[in-house]
């Protein structure tokens, strides 16, 4: 199960990182969770411990799917980040 996740929009302004740790929850103490980055923009890594790291650099709406699994069963999350110019003024 997944227990820590970012909004399921995120903004950021174009140029600025975003970096989050997922967490999990798992009954069977033992498993071995492993987190993987099924699709999302270019550039964008997610650990296997959770760790999810971009640079905004696309405008408009970057969608990504992630995935936990124990080995046994998986849970998919997606979420998308609306990349925003910085104003001028």
């Amino acid at each position: 199960m997944i227990s820590s996740r970012p909004t399921e929009i995120f903004f950021l302004n174009k140029g600025e990182e975003m970096e989050f740790q997922f967490e999990s929850f798992d009954a069977n103490t033992t498993a071995q969770i492993r987190w993987k980055l099924l699709n999302g923009p270019e550039n964008m890594t997610l650990s296997t411990s959770g760790f999810l790291a971009w640079q905004g650099g696309k405008l408009g709406h970057n969608k990504y799917k992630i995935q936990l699994t124990d080995g046994i069963d998986f849970v998919q999350w997606s979420g998308n980040i609306y990349v925003n110019a910085v104003p001028v003024f």
